[in-house]
C-alpha cells in the first residue's frame, strides 16, 4: 500500500504598481478508486476535499501563500487484478473569486473538464460547488 499526502497551496502576488483587494479561493481534490480502475477497468472518481478560504488584501508587490487542508490517502499501487483498492489523487479544480463573486482565475488539470468549460464557462460554479463524497465524471457532454 502507498500513502500520499497532498497540501494544496495557492500563491497570490500583486502587481508592483497596484495592490490586490481581498478575495476568496476554492480548491477541490479528486481521487480515483484504484480497485475499480485496475480490477474492473472502470474509472470511479470522487470529490475528496472541497474548501473555500478568504484571502486578505495583498499590498503592492507583495505575495501571500494560502494553504488548504491536507489530504492523506492510502491506495494499492499494483496495476492489475490483485489491486485491493484505495483512493489515489487524480485531479484538482481551483478558482479565485473577487469579493463580488466574479472569477479572477480558474484552473484544473483535468483535460476533459477544461475543454468542457471552455464551451460552458457558466458551469464552473457547479463544479466548484461539489461536496466531498460526490461522484465526479469526466465524460462530459
Amino acid at each position: 500500500m502507498m500513502t500520499m499526502t497532498m497540501t494544496p497551496e495557492i500563491i497570490i502576488e500583486s502587481a508592483q504598481t497596484q495592490p490586490m483587494a481581498s478575495a476568496s479561493a476554492t480548491f477541490l481534490l479528486v481521487t480515483m478508486d484504484t480497485s475499480a480502475k485496475y480490477r474492473r477497468g472502470e474509472e470511479e472518481l470522487i470529490i475528496a476535499t472541497s474548501e473555500t478560504k478568504g484571502i486578505p488584501a495583498v499590498a503592492k508587490g507583495s505575495r501571500r501563500s494560502i494553504e488548504f487542508k491536507p489530504l492523506s490517502s492510502r491506495y494499492d499501487s499494483d496495476r492489475d487484478d490483485s489491486n485491493v483498492g484505495g483512493q489515489e489523487y487524480k485531479y484538482y479544480i481551483m478558482a479565485v473569486f473577487a469579493d463580488d463573486n466574479q472569477f479572477l482565475h480558474f484552473e484544473t488539470n483535468c483535460p476533459e473538464l477544461s475543454r468542457f468549460l471552455q464551451t460552458h464557462p457558466d458551469l464552473r460554479v457547479k463544479f466548484l460547488g461539489m461536496k466531498p463524497g460526490e461522484k465526479f465524471r469526466t465524460n462530459l457532454k
